[in-house]
């Protein structure tokens, strides 16, 4: 809760220019620099709101506690102008709470969502990295200041700040600064934090994490650094996230390894058939056959020749007996018919007498492997790629 200090003399009277008690007087009471009227309370605890003006009793008098600076107009009943001053606050303060936050008295110029100005050099107070305050139209919000540029004449500081969430508005009214400053911290150096440089994951897409890097971090995405207070300001940031890459550890860092396949080889085991038929189809196309005889005892092996639509033979079993054509019949081989003989059946093309067949394989035709597993050789280095999870990687800069 924020505190507030009671006006200076406690339970103050004020006088008209006669000196007389300023019974009814106003007290108005503004933002310093602006007639924007600025909150004052009836107690420490800030929690009860006065109006504005506050209108003093019957003899002049009213307590006041007040938070920060403030322009004061004192007026009389009637708003005849008594007197005024700028930048009024308490002497002191009656609680020994301390804030870390330090109301600021400038003049505040709303410019965009993320920007506005306040007059003269405010650079060495507005430092880019520190934590800013603001009450606007929608509450009060807070963030980070990224840049403080003076400029123009008279000159004004142009503040830039990225917010943790609400943006500014027209109804920007105060700022508080932090602490803490930036350049030359008050704050102690802690050992645990990771020196510029350092990159680290960063699990940005899960669910509920705020958005908005601290300051002195940056994506790794390949963009020139702008950060006056980075010793790296100027230089290019590595495109780790745009380029996919995996981290991997050495004696030195910035190189990089290209992607590649390692010389390898694959081995196999045995393998062996299974138990399998084959089938077949088809039929015989039209041909012939041709067989001879030899003379001798027809009981002798033998072959014989014939002539297609033979119609009977010649006596005698010698070497002219060859049948002769005839008009039909069937043909017969002279001799001892009984003899063991032989045909032989020649033919290349269907319309010589040779057999036309198609078919496939029967399903149980299959190879049965065996020795599935082999032995690998592995390039050097030896590299795995395990299951992966992408993350943003993000860069300390100041």
């Amino acid at each position: 809760m924020s505190q507030a200090s009671l006006l200076i003399p406690p339970h103050p009277q004020f006088f008209d220019n006669n000196g007389a008690p300023l019974a009814g007087g106003k007290l108005y009471f503004y933002q310093p620099g602006t007639t924007t009227p600025k909150t004052v309370y009836s107690s420490s605890d800030a929690s009860i709101p006065l109006t504005n003006p506050v209108i003093l009793d019957s003899a002049g008098r009213a307590d006041v506690w007040l938070s920060g600076y403030y322009n004061v107009v004192l007026t009389d009943a009637l708003d005849n102008l008594i007197w005024s001053e700028t930048n009024a606050s308490s002497q002191y303060s009656i609680t020994t709470q301390f804030s870390q936050w330090l109301e600021q008295a400038d003049i505040l110029t709303y410019i965009t969502p993320t920007q506005f100005s306040v007059p003269g050099n405010r650079t060495d107070d507005y430092q880019a990295g520190r934590r800013i305050k603001a009450v606007v139209a929608g509450g009060t919000i807070y963030g980070t200041i990224s840049t403080a540029v003076t400029s123009g004449s008279p000159v004004i500081t142009t503040v830039t700040v990225v917010w943790d969430s609400t943006q500014l508005d027209a109804g920007l009214s105060q700022v508080w600064l932090g602490i803490i400053t930036v350049i030359n911290s008050s704050y102690p150096v802690a050992t645990f934090e990771p020196p510029v440089g350092t990159v680290l994951p960063w699990h940005k897409s899960f669910a509920n994490v705020p958005q908005t890097l601290p300051a002195s971090w940056h994506e790794c995405d390949g963009s020139v650094i702008s950060d006056a207070l980075s010793p790296m300001n100027g230089q290019t940031l590595p495109n780790l996230n745009g380029s996919g890459y995996f981290l991997r550890g050495s004696a030195t860092s910035g190189t990089t390894q290209a992607n590649q396949n390692k010389s390898h080889a694959h081995g196999m085991g045995s393998a062996t058939a299974a138990s399998h038929t084959h089938t077949t189809s088809g039929t015989a196309a039209d041909h012939t056959h041709t067989y001879s005889a030899t003379t001798g005892t027809e009981s002798a092996g033998h072959t014989h020749q014939a002539a297609q639509n033979a119609t009977s033979a010649q006596s005698g079993g010698g070497v002219n007996g060859l049948l002769q054509n005839g008009a039909g019949g069937t043909p017969e081989a002279t001799g001892g018919e009984s003899a063991a003989h032989t045909h032989s059946v020649s033919g290349t093309t269907a319309g010589s007498g040779a057999l036309a067949t198609s078919g496939t394989a029967a399903a149980s035709g299959a190879l049965a492997l065996s020795g599935n597993t082999a032995a690998s050789t592995a390039g050097t280095p030896d590299e795995s790629r395990p299951d992966n999870m992408s993350m943003v990687f993000i860069m300390r800069l100041h």
